[in-house]
Formats: structure tokens, C-alpha cells, sequence
């Protein structure tokens, strides 16, 4: 209704739409005939369902909530599952995913109608991801598994060259803004932390920041975790939690299976990393506003 009311109200003038759907999410529950669209037992499990080695004890203490019977299954925190339940989470989700293409269906098949294809930006992107039986783990939580930190980001422009190209250079929802005001013509306010995707894409490390209130997998009060993620290092440091923290080489080991942060062979690694994170959490800082002028 909106789209048809502009092209006839509003003519050429420039317009932006935001259409948010809430799923996939939880409580798993896609519409009709989307309930079963997909068999569990088609579902496969991921490779790092099965952790080849002992996973980090705040992962070990996701576990053993499930095997205690002492989980919290009505909540939005994460939780550990059995292999049944990473199935049918799965083919579930995959249901909510095909509903929510084809409601974008619609809202591109009026773009085409109304005659506004060739001059609108469709972006598609979402805000965290799930565990889907990675690590034996469901729903989302303070942990930085690709499975979570790792989202879809689509950008469809008619007036950009190579489309259809992909491209995996580390950015994050953070540069989503300064992307869309640049393509529309318009400066970011000073001080703003992201980079036009189109015109400033770098090998850069991405920081990730977690903040929890409140005390969870294992841990008897709230902390902080601040994680280094390039193309093929993932560190990552929690604060007052003594002696806890994750390092993981990507490219050897895609399903983060083998914590490295303890292992004296990937001692200077580490250190380097952390030398890292701190530099381009220093480069985070707000400056904003600056100062005109300073004293002698």
C-alpha cells in the first residue's frame, strides 16, 4: 500500500522503506503450510555439532544444564540440545526462511509493477544469527560463533557495476548506515564508526563487543567479552572471568572446534591478537564532538 501510494502521490521523489520481519526466531512457529515444508530428517547436523575436542567450560556449562535437567527452555538465552532438536529447530527455521522470501517476493514484484525497480537500492541484511545445533547449542547468546556473528548482507543496486559479484573483506552492521547515506548522497554525522562499503572496503579485523548483566553458562555474575574476528583468527577475551578466553584459527578450523588460547605453541598469536584488539578498540573511541581549539 505504501509503494502505491507513493507512485501516486509522490511521483520521483526519493523515498526509504524499512520492512523488518521477526522471523526466523524463536519459538519456531512458521504459518500453514510453512510448518512442514521441510522434514527433519532431511535436516543434516553441522560438522561442529560433534566437538572433536573438551569446548571452552562456559560451552561445557550450556551442557550440562541439558544433561541436569536444570535449562531454562522458556527464555530467549542460549541452551543445549540433542541431536532430535537440532534437527526439527532446523527444518522449522528453514520454513520461517522460505516464508519470509516470499513475502520479499511481493515487495520486489511491486517495485517491478509500479515501475520503481531500476531506481531502488534493496538491501538485505539481518541482525545476529542462530545456533542451529552448532556446538549443540540453540537459540543466540554471549558467544561469538560464526553461526552467530556471521549474517547476510545483499545489496542490489541497478546503477552498480558487477552485479552479482561476491565479496568476503570483514565488515559489520555497523557500516550498514554510513553505506546508505552515501549512496544516497548525504555525509554522516561526525564521529560516526562505519565506512562506505562500496567505496572503502579493507582486509581489516572486525571488534565485536558483548555486554550481559547477568550471570549465565557457568558464570556467577554479568560480564564482558570483546572478540578480534578477521578472515582467519577469532579472539576472544571476557573481562574479571580469571584465565578464560578463545582463539581459533579459521581457516583450519571452520567450526571453531579447537580453542587455542591456552596452547604455548600459539602463545605469541595470541599475544598479538590481544596487541591488536586493543589498538582498534582504541580507534573505536568516541571523538565526537572535537574540540575547536586548545589552550597553549
Amino acid at each position: 500500500a505504501y509503494l502505491e501510494d507513493h507512485a501516486a502521490k509522490a511521483g520521483d521523489d526519493p523515498f526509504f522503506i524499512q520492512c523488518s520481519f521477526p522471523d526466523p526466531h524463536h519459538p519456531f512457529t512458521p504459518p500453514g503450510k510453512y510448518w512442514d515444508m521441510f522434514d527433519p530428517d532431511d535436516m543434516d547436523l553441522p560438522d561442529c555439532y560433534k566437538d572433536s575436542e573438551t569446548p571452552p567450560r562456559h560451552v561445557a556449562a550450556i551442557r550440562k544444564g541439558r544433561e541436569d535437567g536444570k535449562q531454562n527452555r522458556d527464555g530467549q538465552r542460549v541452551i543445549a540440545i540433542n541431536e532430535r532438536e537440532a534437527r526439527e529447530a532446523k527444518a522449522l527455521t528453514y520454513g520461517m526462511i522460505r516464508n519470509v522470501d516470499d513475502r520479499i517476493s511481493q515487495v520486489l514484484a511491486k517495485l517491478d509493477e509500479l515501475g520503481l525497480a531500476e531506481n531502488t537500492v534493496v538491501i538485505f541484511t539481518t541482525d545476529h544469527g542462530d545456533f542451529l545445533g552448532d556446538h549443540q547449542l540453540l537459540l543466540k547468546g554471549a558467544l561469538h560463533y560464526q553461526g552467530v556473528v556471521r549474517v547476510p548482507f545483499i545489496w542490489a543496486d541497478p546503477a552498480a557495476p558487477g552485479a552479482g559479484a561476491e565479496r568476503d573483506d570483514p565488515s559489520g552492521t555497523v557500516d550498514i548506515a554510513t553505506t546508505v547515506l552515501a549512496r544516497a548522497g548525504l555525509a554522516p554525522h561526525n564521529g560516526v564508526q562505519g565506512r562506505d562499503l562500496m567505496t572503502d572496503m579493507r582486509d581489516d579485523p572486525m571488534v565485536l563487543e558483548e555486554h550481559q548483566r547477568y550471570g549465565y553458562m557457568g558464570f556467577s555474575h554479568g560480564f564482558r567479552a570483546r572478540t578480534l574476528m578477521g578472515r582467519r583468527w577469532r579472539l576472544t577475551i571476557y573481562d574479571d572471568v580469571d584465565a578464560l578466553g578463545e582463539l581459533y584459527d579459521l581457516e583450519n578450523d571452520p567450526g571453531e572446534q579447537r580453542n587455542l588460547f591456552d596452547d604455548p605453541a600459539h602463545k605469541a598469536t595470541r599475544i598479538e591478537l590481544t596487541e591488536e584488539l586493543l589498538h582498534r578498540m582504541m580507534g573505536l573511541m568516541e571523538t565526537s564532538p572535537l574540540a575547536t581549539h586548545h589552550g597553549p
